[in-house]
């Protein structure tokens, strides 16, 4: 018995490798990585610790569950059961690192990270070559052109540029926050991935990103230089290439036009805006909150917006717009009580993930997919359940 206990904690170790490689998966590949890890955590029997999975994955449980209650009263049961199928990994992740225990779950962590920045590399030089291939660098076609293709075609791994995007800054911050062991690969891999987070140039993540370096700073006052010239080279980047350097400067004007990714969002969230006040205290329901933007689309003539079934492209919006408003005071509180958490705990990592997310939401309904799902789930759980309890005082800067 403690011999198969030792070749699945040897299996589970290893699988830390695998999930590092997942942006390499296909969509419809990766709920088998979580069905892969929940079923071996399942044969080495060991006991759930209930405690830590309750108070410290809560903004998972508590949205995972409240969207399940919310299929009482939505108009259409199907699909809320297919965005409940979808959320999942929030029940399925937490549940499976409680399992594995502190100690594996570091190490799986620990062997994610490894493959993690090289898939991450890889992945940049790909869509590096694959722009090029299409002629959108130093050709007749435009990078948004490119845009399209990576998100429908791209070799069949079907992923949009914002989930990239978060991939790139969660790996830029694991570069930024692990110990160095080889600087030049280090400092390679961070100018390739950097690199790629601009190139796709989305707005909300890369401000979410320069956001997460200026925590940085405040923490670390001795990297003010290197950060700060990470920032500037940055922004030197962005406005030295025309298409990006556009998209960001859409940010000055507020034009609500369809012209534009930023005129688009504005029309959106304006609408979004309005739903709130007709969707009562507890929302519409996990499976009717698009059929009612959609409504809200068509009343306001934002025809095409109803062509393109866009969701609110804001996290709390489509929170609100599901389990009401005291929906998004529940998971707000659970996600500023993980926050706390983890500065109490003087793991600063977790905080920069966090502060991340809070930010990135604000842009993008990111869990409304099952890839901002699964990443989501992910990384929070190795966070949450590869850290081990400390005793020290409470203290808001580190010195």
């Amino acid at each position: 018995m403690e011999r198969v206990k030792f070749f699945f904690n040897y299996i589970l170790n290893k699988l830390g490798y695998l999930f590092g490689m997942f942006v390499f998966v296909p969509n419809r590949m990766k709920p088998y990585l979580v069905l892969i890890l929940f079923l071996t955590c399942l044969i080495t029997c060991r006991i759930v610790n209930i405690k830590k999975l309750i108070t410290s994955a809560l903004p998972m449980l508590v949205l995972f569950f409240m969207y399940l209650f919310s299929l009482f009263y939505t108009s259409d049961l199907n699909l809320g059961i297919v965005l409940i199928i979808r959320m999942l990994p929030m029940i399925i992740l937490p549940f499976s690192f409680s399992v594995i225990g502190t100690d594996n779950t570091e190490v799986f962590f620990s062997n994610f990270k490894k493959t993690f920045i090289f898939s991450l590399v890889a992945y940049s030089l790909f869509i590096l070559f694959y722009l090029y291939k299409l002629d959108c660098l130093f050709g007749n076609n435009s990078l948004n052109y490119g845009y399209s293709y990576i998100t429908n075609e791209f070799y069949g791994f079907n992923d949009h540029p914002i989930y990239i995007s978060s991939y790139y800054c969660l790996g830029l911050l694991i570069i930024i926050y692990e110990k160095k062991k080889n600087i030049i690969f280090s400092i390679f891999s961070f100018s390739i991935i950097l690199f790629g987070l601009i190139l796709l140039s989305r707005k909300g993540s890369i401000i979410a990103f320069i956001a997460v370096l200026i925590y940085y700073i405040v923490l670390n006052k001795k990297q003010l230089f290197k950060i700060s010239f990470i920032i500037i080279a940055s922004l030197l980047f962005i406005f030295s290439i025309p298409e990006v350097k556009n998209r960001f400067l859409e940010l000055t004007k507020s034009e609500k036009k369809l012209t534009t990714s930023t005129g688009i969002r504005e029309l959106i969230l304006e609408n979004a805006f309005k739903l709130t006040s007709k969707c009562k205290f507890i929302g519409f329901g996990a499976g009717s909150v698009q059929k009612e933007l959609n409504k809200e689309y068509y009343e306001n003539k934002n025809y095409s917006l109803v062509k393109e079934n866009y969701n609110a492209h804001n996290q709390y919006l489509q929170i609100v717009l599901t389990i009401g408003f005291i929906g998004l005071f529940i998971f707000l509180a659970a996600m500023i009580y993980l926050t706390i958490h983890l500065h109490f705990n003087k793991n600063y990592f977790g905080v920069a993930v966090l502060i991340y997310f809070y930010i990135l939401f604000s842009t993008e309904s990111y869990l409304q997919r099952q890839n901002g799902i699964f990443f989501f789930s992910l990384i929070l759980s190795l966070i949450i359940f590869s850290e081990k309890e400390k005793t020290n005082k409470f203290n808001f800067w580190v010195r």
